[in-house]
């Protein structure tokens, strides 16, 4: 009887216990499955560009200033990665493979990196863009998105930097050691109707997954390198946030070169067609120079000269495109 009872008894103390254990780890368990939540990617909120970085190399590696994930191009997350861990992204034969420091994924949808905090950056490892002046430079740091993407239309595994629009204006070095902030004005404003003209007419690389590239063929882009080491134009970006030049209320194309040699040239003696802001104006700053760029629009040289005699980057605008406006689109 005893041994029954001694019995009963190491069974209902091992019953409590085994209660006391499990009422103890519930609110751990609660807080587990608390802490897995949606991974939350910052994308930008005003117009996205998508601009050609050059060719991937195969692998080529990124890492970031922030955690980072590795999305597919519907956003839909892969791979989270801690502040400075480095993951490597190849193509072949119709599969993107994405190596991390703990897995290995592969996908048949383009893939791309993003900081999953605002303000922060991709590095492309070994990515080299370092301007002639200064080989120590390397503009390889990016805002928001890098891309990597296979382009049939080119047989080219490509980067492609997916980006807002004041980011990637912020990026534009077309100006270098300027001081005149109405002349930095001017030209970003114009620089910005460019691009949101080619963000809503993407058809200058048709069949290519981006719409403009980081050259002088459509506008000189660095990226977050020449973003940190340019107050002047991050100042004028600011001050202009979201202003464009319109005709009849649309984002007129905006184009603008370096100087002229007298006189602005009209479209139609460019390019086929013709528009009404885009017609010939006096240049005097450049009279008896030779014509350097296409002529039509901004005269970069001209810009300068009249921002120097105080004009506002608003007259100057008005004076190079004929009877636009200066609206603010967002």
């Amino acid at each position: 009887m005893w041994y029954f009872f001694s019995t009963i008894r190491q069974k209902m103390r091992a019953a409590m216990l085994f209660f006391i254990f499990l009422f103890c780890t519930l609110p751990m368990q609660s807080q587990a499955v608390e802490e897995q939540k949606p991974v939350h990617v910052h994308h930008p909120a005003n117009p996205i560009m998508n601009v050609l970085l050059g060719d991937a190399l195969q692998p080529t590696q990124f890492t970031a200033t922030s955690r980072f994930v590795v999305e597919n191009e519907h956003q839909k997350v892969l791979m989270t990665l801690k502040k400075s861990e480095v993951v490597e992204i190849t193509y072949e034969n119709g599969t993107y493979t994405v190596r991390g420091p703990q897995e290995t994924i592969v996908a048949k949808l383009p893939v791309q990196v993003t900081p999953l905090r605002g303000g922060k950056v991709v590095k492309i490892l070994n990515f080299e863009n370092r301007p002639a002046w200064n080989t120590t430079l390397n503009d390889n740091i990016f805002f928001h998105t890098v891309k990597v993407i296979y382009s049939a239309s080119s047989n080219r595994t490509l980067l492609v930097n997916e980006i807002g629009l004041e980011r990637y204006v912020s990026g534009i070095a077309e100006t270098g050691g300027e001081t005149n902030l109405s002349y930095v004005q001017a030209l970003l404003t114009a620089a910005r109707t460019y691009a949101l003209y080619n963000i809503e007419h993407c058809t200058k690389f048709p069949g290519q997954p981006y719409c403009l590239d980081a050259t002088a063929n459509s506008q000189v882009y660095k990226g977050a390198g020449y973003t940190h080491r340019a107050p002047l134009v991050v100042q004028a970006q600011l001050a202009t946030r979201g202003m464009v030049i319109t005709y009849d209320s649309e984002p007129i194309i905006a184009p603008y070169f370096s100087h002229s040699d007298g006189r602005t040239r009209s479209w139609s003696e460019v390019w086929n067609g013709d528009y009404p802001w885009a017609v010939s104006v006096a240049d005097p700053c450049c009279s008896g120079e030779t014509l350097y760029g296409h002529g039509v629009g901004l005269s970069g040289e001209g810009a300068r000269y009249f921002a120097d005699l105080g004009w506002g980057w608003k007259k100057i605008l008005k004076y190079y495109y004929t009877g636009v406006k200066i609206t603010s689109r967002y």
